[in-house]
């Protein structure tokens, strides 16, 4: 089966293929030596006739371990790093030449422990006044366990201003969403668990691919119908009725994939979507069921229905 264009998309900037290195206790980093990653202890560093290997980076220590939580000065010497996960509290202690000019992806890990202590410490968790102009993909990654990040640190488009790719979980009032709307640069926002209220409208008009993870009950996806840039859409557990029809509002949607959402009526508007190219539909009760002989395969570049 062909991979979805938005996968492909996504992993642009991701580790993927990369020269992986972990830092940090041996629980954290098992997953990923099993991907060839090369692990070492906490507190160590690679030798430096290795930086010039070292492509994508992890650093993975526990709340106690990251209680000095500066950036090791040995990253900023990493002349090919592309992917750097760093603990929140080093984020928050990030200064101008912490990093590598060429870093394209940034992975700010919240793990379990990291908030509880930045609260003891009275830290408030706000982006530094640190500008990374070719930064290009933000990740907040918030773990099992964790207490709630609920904030993007405040990040603004003039400490990020090549920013592309943002990749986040929404929080309960919204308050995520709300600082989103002020990145008018995106290309792509990956966000999960989308509240009833308002949240699309007004989102960078250079939006090109979404992806939807969870929603609430009451969500309303006929916002999306103002992102007229979007090409390509991943749409996975929706609890709402998910209307077709607002499809035929992005003339330049050019891929959809929905997966998990048990309410889709009006399955024929894909018809109307003249860019449309590629079509995935998993768990979804079926909604091709009676209007199926409607679509032509060999019409798409890409089209999966069989277990929808």
């Amino acid at each position: 089966m062909k991979e979805a264009l938005i996968s492909t998309k996504r992993a642009h900037y991701m580790p993927l293929g990369l020269n992986q290195y972990c830092i940090g206790n041996k629980s954290e980093c098992n997953h990923f030596e099993e991907d060839g990653a090369i692990i070492l202890p906490w507190g160590s560093s690679p030798d430096a006739n290795l930086y010039s290997k070292i492509e994508a980076l992890r650093l993975l220590p526990t709340a106690i371990q990251v209680k000095n939580s500066l950036v090791p000065e040995f990253i900023r010497a990493l002349p090919n790093l592309l992917f750097l996960e760093l603990p929140l509290p080093m984020v928050l202690n990030l200064q101008a030449s912490s990093l590598p000019a060429q870093l394209k992806t940034l992975m700010v890990s919240n793990k379990p422990g990291y908030i509880d202590n930045l609260k003891a410490q009275r830290t408030t968790l706000q982006w530094p006044p640190v500008s990374l102009p070719n930064l290009k993909g933000l990740w907040f990654f918030n773990a099992f366990n964790a207490t709630e990040l609920t904030t993007l640190l405040g990040i603004s488009a003039q400490a990020l201003p090549s920013l592309e790719y943002l990749e986040c979980l929404n929080d309960k009032h919204d308050a995520i969403i709300t600082e989103i709307k002020h990145l008018k640069g995106l290309k792509f926002l990956h966000i999960g668990n989308i509240n009833n209220s308002d949240t699309f409208s007004n989102l960078a008009g250079s939006l090109e691919s979404l992806s939807i993870i969870g929603t609430k009950p009451k969500f309303d996806l006929f916002q999306i119908s103002e992102l007229k840039k979007i090409k390509y859409l991943w749409i996975n557990t929706i609890k709402s009725e998910l209307n077709c029809e607002v499809f035929t509002m992005l003339p330049e949607l050019q891929e959809i994939n929905i997966l998990n959402s048990k309410k889709i009526i009006n399955i024929e508007s894909l018809l109307k979507c003249n860019a449309l190219k590629s079509v995935y539909f998993l768990d979804c009760n079926k909604p091709f069921k009676n209007v199926k002989e409607l679509f032509n395969p060999e019409k798409y570049d890409r089209f999966n229905i069989k277990y929808s």
